[in-house]
């Protein structure tokens, strides 16, 4: 499933589009900041929620592949946003957070 998902879903070598497709999902997993221990309001991204289900490893090593292309398109200045039951998240507003979470789970992979 993950190979499907990080390598046919999410590749921006078949659609650059595809980028969109994986930002939305990062978004659409962030964690209440309530149960994060942190002195933040609403949701957040966190090590532990933002993989929904995908494994971690596999979205390091997407995140360390494409990072400098996602990075170069600046959409963290969009106005998109990803609405769920919980939440809206927005793309000019969350996404610094989930490049942190992402630039963690890259680093180790690196290491593993």
């Amino acid at each position: 499933m993950n190979y499907y998902v990080f390598n046919i879903c999410f590749n921006p070598e078949i659609d650059e589009s595809n980028i969109f497709f994986f930002l939305d999902h990062c978004l659409s997993n962030l964690s209440s900041s309530f149960f994060s221990g942190r002195n933040e309001d609403g949701y957040i991204a966190t090590r532990e929620t933002l993989s929904g289900g995908l494994d971690p490893i596999a979205m390091g090593n997407y995140w360390t592949k494409y990072r400098e292309l996602i990075r170069g398109l600046k959409l963290n200045t969009s106005e998109r946003c990803v609405f769920t039951s919980n939440y809206t998240a927005f793309y000019r507003d969350d996404l610094d957070g989930v490049f942190a979470v992402l630039d963690e789970l890259a680093v180790e992979c690196s290491v593993s």
